[in-house]
């Protein structure tokens, strides 16, 4: 996925504008002296001129607008080197510039995310630093969950964030003594087991008896009503209600890492 930034671009593409009807301007004006010349007597002019050409670049490298770039990397040089590249010849590379841009954009299709959701592109943990540490193996889903739901893919959301909750399946039997299992079912009936065991041999209930037993009761519920829909196509999901699942897992992956962790 690509990553534009959309007021950057603008202020190059209109800067691009702006110079050319500027040094159209001078030539008009009988100013047609070589580029090196004019811009000997302008030096912040330069610079600035040179500033923006370097954001359009990076904007254009961005897009993958390739024809477009040769005629920027061009007009670079020349202003880095400080040739003899005529005002003339600086007006036709942006005119250049300009036309080739107009085309490559006419086949390129930009998508706006909603400024609601770009929260969930955030490059920081989006289940906090704590469910980062405690369930390394989730946190390539919960990034790709957050992604899904920026851009509208709302049921593929919920895919990746029942991928999350296995990862605490997973560390709530290993904490239990469970042995790995094929499937979700398994692991719940083997917990199930387990925390009866646990509670025959004990006089009284410890708290992390009752924290494990809780978290099995909310695993058992994932399973119905989220877990096992989700994998038939007969169900899909709003982006509302992705968003109240995701908030929903990452409040339980929350609690799970205060007490269990890979």
């Amino acid at each position: 996925m690509l990553e534009l930034r959309a007021d950057r671009f603008y202020w190059a593409a209109t800067s691009m504008q702006h110079s050319r009807s500027y040094l159209e301007a001078l030539k008009q004006r009988g100013q047609s002296k070589s580029y090196k010349q004019r811009i000997a007597n302008f030096p912040p002019a330069h610079k600035e001129f040179y500033a923006r050409m370097i954001v359009l670049k990076e904007s254009l490298e961005t897009l993958g607008a390739k024809f477009s770039l040769l005629p920027c990397y061009k007009l670079l040089n020349s202003l880095k080197a400080r040739d003899e590249t005529t005002l003339e010849e600086v007006v036709e590379i942006l005119s250049e510039i300009d036309s080739r841009l107009k085309d490559e954009l006419s086949l390129i299709k930009i998508y706006v995310i909603d400024h609601k959701y770009t929260q969930f592109l955030n490059d920081s943990p989006l289940f906090g630093s704590e469910v980062f540490s405690a369930f390394p193996s989730a946190n390539e889903d919960i990034a790709e969950s957050g992604a899904c739901l920026s851009m509208g893919r709302a049921t593929a959301c919920v895919m990746h964030l029942m991928r999350v909750c296995e990862a605490g399946l997973v560390a709530l039997a290993t904490a239990l003594g469970v042995t790995r299992q094929n499937d979700w079912g398994s692991y719940l009936r083997e917990i199930d087991k387990q925390l009866m065991a646990n509670a025959r041999g004990a006089s009284t209930k410890r708290p992390d008896e009752l924290f494990y037993a809780e978290a099995a009761s909310s695993f058992d519920h994932v399973r119905r009503s989220w877990r096992n829909p989700t994998l038939h196509i007969e169900r899909s999901y709003s982006v509302e209600r992705a968003e109240e699942i995701f908030q929903a897992v990452r409040s339980f992956m929350r609690h799970l890492a205060t007490l269990i962790h890979e």
